[in-house]
């Protein structure tokens, strides 16, 4: 891969596209309230990832936890740092190199699986482009292959977990995704009655 020339910026948040927003996970409440009070007492510490997008704006790659909780901040501007390439490559570097934190499991199935489906990189090209096995890989994207669309939507959410999804809703698509939807159904119902009694 080739090196990616990154310079700094500061940007306001009306020119993000926010388009991959469904690859990174919601963090729970008590992980997004340290964010916000770390930023608020220290400043934003790192930087959002973002590549050239068109009609002057720019794609956010990297840092959406971040730009929420400047969001819940006040703030209007975000600091950047743009990366010179396009999305395939972009995507393909955060995998790799993570962006300075660990991808959640399910975090980077979604990218390979992104980079799979919409950049039509093969399993084995994958491999070779972020450094790992091709036996890696394809445990990876095993993990959400027969997982349906509102499924993974769910998880990115952070309405059920990984281990809901990987342990009891994929096996059971598998063998029946009508009643895989209705385990996920379920769920989300008991969860918002759950939801609404806490808030009585």
């Amino acid at each position: 891969m080739a090196t990616i020339t990154k310079n700094l910026v500061t940007i306001e948040h009306h020119c993000l596209d926010l388009r991959y927003t469904h690859l990174r996970l919601h963090k729970k409440s008590s992980a997004q309230e340290n964010l916000v009070s770390s930023i608020e007492q220290n400043g934003q510490l790192m930087p959002v990832i973002i590549i050239p997008g068109a009609q002057q704006n720019w794609i956010l790659i990297d840092g959406y936890l971040r730009l929420q909780a400047l969001k819940r901040l006040g703030a209007d501007t975000v600091e950047a740092e743009v990366w010179q390439c396009d999305a395939m490559e972009a995507l393909l570097a955060i995998i790799k190199m993570h962006s300075g934190r660990a991808l959640e499991v399910f975090e980077e199935a979604l990218l390979l699986k992104e980079l799979h489906t919409k950049h039509d990189l093969s399993q084995n090209a994958l491999s070779r482009h972020i450094g790992r096995d091709p036996s890696w890989v394809n445990r990876r994207l095993a993990l959400i292959e027969f997982l349906p669309a509102d499924t993974l939507q769910a998880m990115s959410n952070g309405e059920i977990s990984l281990w809901v999804a990987s342990r009891i809703l994929a096996p059971l698509a598998r063998a029946n995704a009508e009643h895989a939807q209705m385990v996920l159904n379920y769920v989300r119902k008991n969860l918002m009655l759950l939801k609404c009694n806490l808030t009585l």
